[in-house]
């Protein structure tokens, strides 16, 4: 399954409210300078940048395996105050891009702009699920002017998030020896047993199908 940037949890949604909760995979659509030309397609649609679309399989067994290839830190705050569900405006009652910085050990106005996107790959954020089971990445986008940060996915005040970290190497050693097709998405989607359809930035979802 595949939706424009942004549209991710409303699209899970909406197809949640249709069909019930079934197992998703897929992702966004996306383009490597994150310029909004993006584009989906189907055989009977053609191309289109402003939709979603959708494959349905059935029978058989499908596995889905979620997860983001980081490590926790020990740097934990509640977030306090978010705008519009996806500027993440703070940690702990401090501007948010100050209270990141200072969990780095770096300058926060170094973090302005896209250098936040960048910096953050080999350390997002994460959210937990109720249980535990999983760490959703949250991938912050843009350090705003006013110490703010543009986050890739929905958040919620009075809720965790957590510093995560992984070198260069083992994000790239963490899809595995083993040869597979599949795609290159932003806003991955996944599915654990005891929680909900759920989408994390900087995530990889495996999906196996058997008879």
């Amino acid at each position: 399954m595949a939706a424009p940037p942004g549209e991710e949890e409303t699209y899970l949604k909406g197809i949640t409210d249709v069909i019930g909760r079934k197992p998703f995979f897929g992702g966004s659509a996306a383009d490597n300078a994150i310029a909004g030309e993006w584009t989906l397609y189907t055989d009977e649609a053609g191309e289109f940048a402003d939709g979603v679309t959708v494959a349905f399989f059935w029978g058989g067994k499908i596995t889905n395996l979620f997860t983001g290839a980081y490590r926790e830190t020990d740097d934990v705050g509640i977030i306090t105050k978010v705008k519009d569900k996806r500027v993440l405006v703070e940690i702990d009652g401090k501007p948010a891009l100050k209270r990141y910085a200072q969990w780095a050990g770096v300058e926060a106005d170094s973090l302005k702009g896209g250098n936040l996107l960048v910096y953050t790959i080999t350390s997002p954020l994460g959210v937990k699920d109720r249980l535990g089971d999983l760490i959703a990445i949250r991938h912050p986008m843009n350090g705003n002017d006013d110490y703010s940060m543009n986050i890739g996915a929905d958040l919620a005040e009075k809720t965790a998030v957590i510093r995560m970290a992984g070198s260069v190497d083992e994000l790239i050693k963490s899809a595995g020896d083993t040869p597979f097709l599949m795609e290159f998405t932003f806003g991955e989607y996944g599915y654990e047993d005891d929680g909900n359809n759920t989408t994390g930035g900087l995530m990889l979802s495996y999906t196996a199908f058997a008879e």
